[in-house]
């Protein structure tokens, strides 16, 4: 369906029977919306209207780039309005990916106490309800006598316009048309399929188009059981794979459990161990946990220690800043457990092995990062085990072991952290079931008995029955639990479980950060050299004219070699600032950008040089295609360059400040790569939004450093993913015992890089797998036998993503 076709699918409305009050029903779809520009619109605005579904007077659906509106008979709405800061609409519709929406109408009109409701769920999540108070009464019988318009409006469609307004510019998989109303927070997995199951179509849908194929909704009427007054205008089909989700969960997203701090002391009741599953003297508990905040505290006066989980005289686990902290028996001391810090905005596996020594051995993502001593000892009479309110995060799966698990090795724990938390996660690490005391999954989809309050909440258990024959329920009340999109679910997936996701990346939120400098001693100067980064510079508080993204200083002389700052002290406009890149210590060798580079914009950088050349070159590009649909590079040339007597040289790489610690960066960076090449354009230009494959020495054999910024990436220290040098090249942070660190994990719309394999299409601005290419004969000329040629066959060869 697109704008300028004037598209549209018509069908009878024999969704409500003869009755006095609008019927229970529900839409459900699955498509992708496409961008598009009005005429003399200006290319970086988004202004998105459409009329999703048209059932007047029944029914309407309309979605623009400010809010869903779902009307119906009477005057009752839903609506949701999107977030215009984070550019909500534009992350969640128009990034290429294929989302389910579903509007419903539950009638109670039959009893009094019931209520009445208008819903909107976005992937099975409901984002929007409306009780409907007074039920709405029907004209005569029944309205639906009259068609349904899908893509486009009544109004519209039947006098042929083609108003921008209303027609639908989207990818659509199906649409279907149910006598019953979603009334649950928890979908089945299918509703991230591209097709509801056949099981579904038949026994639940009233109407079935799948409208990726012409001939189903015309010839397959069994599967409508109520079908009548299908036609279709300038509706274009085609086959399409959905081939728009790169990371390695390929299926459902799940709901898993959502904690905020403060709501409550306890989400749930608590477990309460049978005392023939002994932990007395051993025991290995396991978990995932995804932390959005409260990690710091504003002042000592308030608590220091956050707590995680509680279980008085067996075990407690907290927070203190990032350091986790552990208490085991009957004993308040807590120790704080080093080298194994934590961060926000990703999925970490903690576990804690007691052994029979009594030595705790602790273990984070696979490894383990710490031996402590156990302080108290464990009393084990009708204990509670209970999960704390006073950190916000989400919990995926809590695991308890026996004391028979003592003698699980450094092994078991690496390989149950490498399963991702899947569905044969016992199997995987050959674990002996006898020891397992529970292992509950908290995603809603796996609930025994649940219910829903306030409709967004939910009431119920969720149970396991270890090989001892004890059986343990978690009852949750008023639980929260909201999709990730970094767990996945039922089939079909790749990783069925917790997704290692790698689209976070560090963001840097505040001025003036006290001495946090990540640095290391590596060799970043070379005869031949490229430099090369992403970066995003936000506006600084009043009192801050300069901070630094990058400072090169020699491990010696501790002379300045290469600078790259932003300046603010001529602020002729807030929304621009200066730029200086290039090697300070050598007359006119930096290259100085003066209110030409805008706050909060995306840019692309490369830095090289060429000693042979005696020149260095600075290429900018501004590289934003969702907003201008256009690459602009402008390139510097410098006097200034690295005249060394060896090939590479040993020197003090600073990254987010200067070596003094007195100019923090303020924004975000991704992707910084040293090569010890001049790189031409070409290559740097075709892996700009590609991550470089490290593997592949064809590709990555001059590649000296790699800090890609993303993913599980510790807050504490920058991996280096190149083979030229080892992980001792990893680039910390100093100083984060002195600080409050404002380091934190974000994403951003507006920038992707995609893994190798794929590329940033430009229309939909996503990462996508390339089709084959295929051979398109657009005409045919005579066979000439005694030739043995074809002549003039205008055969194409054509790949139509790019």
């Amino acid at each position: 369906m697109r704008k300028s076709d004037n598209s549209y699918l018509t069908f009878q409305n024999d969704i409500d029977q003869p009755s006095v009050y609008l019927s229970s029903y529900s839409f459900e779809m699955y498509l992708k919306l496409v961008a598009y520009i009005i005429p003399g619109q200006k290319k970086n605005q988004i202004n998105y209207q459409a009329t999703l579904l048209d059932c007047s007077p029944h029914s309407q659906i309309n979605i623009s780039h400010t809010k869903i509106t779902f009307m119906q008979y009477g005057g009752d709405y839903a609506e949701y309005t999107f977030n215009q800061t984070n550019n909500e609409f534009q992350a969640k519709f128009l990034s290429g990916q294929w989302v389910h929406l579903s509007f419903s109408y539950n009638n109670y009109s039959t009893s009094i106490n019931l209520m009445m409701m208008m819903r909107i769920h976005l992937n099975g999540e409901l984002i929007a309800s409306r009780r409907v108070s007074t039920p709405s009464k029907t004209p005569d019988s029944k309205i639906g006598n009259g068609l349904c318009y899908f893509g486009n409006n009544i109004q519209n469609a039947r006098t042929n316009l083609s108003a921008y307004d209303s027609t639908l510019n989207a990818d659509v998989s199906y649409l279907l048309i149910n006598d019953q109303a979603r009334q649950l927070n928890n979908f089945s997995s299918e509703v991230f399929m591209k097709y509801p199951s056949a099981n579904t179509i038949q026994s639940r849908s009233l109407m079935y188009f799948k409208l990726d194929e012409p001939e189903f909704y015309l010839v397959d009427y069994h599967l409508n059981r109520t079908i009548g007054g299908v036609t279709s205008n300038n509706l274009t089909f085609e086959t399409v794979q959905n081939r728009t989700n790169i990371c390695q969960c390929q299926g459902m997203p799940l709901n898993v459990l959502s904690i905020k701090r403060g709501r409550e002391n306890q989400n749930s009741q608590s477990i309460i161990l049978k005392n023939n599953d002994s932990v007395t003297t051993g025991f290995t508990l396991d978990f995932w946990i995804l932390i959005y905040d409260d990690l710091e505290y504003p002042t000592t006066s308030q608590k220091p220690q956050r707590m995680i989980i509680n279980s008085d005289k067996f075990v407690k686990i907290g927070t203190i800043k990032r350091d986790p902290t552990i208490s085991i028996g009957d004993t308040s001391q807590y120790t704080q457990i080093s080298n194994t810090s934590l961060y926000y905005r990703g999925w970490i596996n903690l576990a804690f092995q007691l052994k029979s020594d009594r030595k705790v051995y602790v273990y984070k993502n696979g490894q383990r990062t710490n031996i402590i001593g156990q302080q108290g000892t464990i009393k084990q009479n009708n204990t509670q085990f209970q999960i704390l309110h006073e950190i916000t995060m989400k919990l995926y799966r809590v695991r308890l072991l026996n004391q028979n698990s003592t003698a699980l090795t450094d092994t078991f724990f690496y390989y149950s952290y490498l399963s991702g938390s899947t569905n044969n996660y016992n199997a995987f690490t050959n674990l002996n079931p006898q020891n397992i005391i529970f292992d509950f999954v908290m995603a809603d989809i796996y609930f025994e008995t649940f219910q829903y309050r306030d409709f967004s909440y939910v009431d119920g258990s969720i149970s396991y029955s270890n090989a001892r024959g004890n059986k343990y329920s978690w009852t949750f009340n008023t639980a929260d639990f909201k999709q990730d999109l970094y767990t996945c679910g039922e089939e079909p997936t790749y990783i069925n479980g917790i997704c290692q996701d790698n689209r976070w990346f560090p963001y840097f939120v505040k001025s003036n950060q006290a001495n946090e400098i990540f640095q290391n001693n590596i060799w970043c100067i070379a005869r031949n050299l490229t430099y090369e980064m992403w970066f995003k510079v936000n506006l600084p508080a009043n009192n801050q004219n300069v901070m630094y993204l990058m400072q090169v200083i020699d491990s010696y002389s501790k002379i300045e070699k290469f600078a790259l700052d932003f300046s603010f002290e001529n602020k002729t406009n807030v929304n621009y600032y200066d730029m200086r890149i290039g090697t300070p210590e050598i007359k006119n060798g930096t290259v100085n950008i003066s209110q030409t580079m805008k706050i909060s914009q995306w840019y692309h950088l490369t830095w090289k040089q060429n000693t042979d050349l005696k020149q260095s070159q600075t290429t900018i590009t501004y590289y934003s295609k969702y907003n201008e649909n256009e690459l602009t590079s402008i390139t510097y040339l410098s006097q200034g360059y690295f005249d060394l007597l060896t090939d590479k040289s040993l020197a003090q790489m600073v990254l987010g400040n200067n070596i003094q610690g007195n100019a923090g960066f303020l924004g975000a960076f991704r992707e910084f790569r040293i090569w010890y090449e001049y790189r031409n354009d070409q290559d740097i230009s075709y892996f700009r939004n590609i991550e470089i494959p490290v593997l592949d020495n064809s590709i990555s054999q001059n590649l000296a450093y790699y800090y890609r910024l993303v993913g599980e990436s510790n807050y504490l220290q920058l991996t280096q993913l190149s083979n030229y040098y080892s992980a001792s090249s990893d680039i910390t942070l100093l100083n984060t015992r002195s600080t409050q660190s404002q380091i934190r994990f974000d994403q951003d719309y507006y920038l992707h890089i995609c893994p190798y394999g794929s590329y940033l299409n430009d229309n939909t601005t996503s990462c996508i797998n390339p089709s084959q290419i295929n051979v398109q004969f657009t005409a045919y000329q005579n066979y000439q036998y005694d030739k043995q040629v074809i002549f003039d066959s205008l055969a194409k060869f054509e790949n139509n993503d790019r």
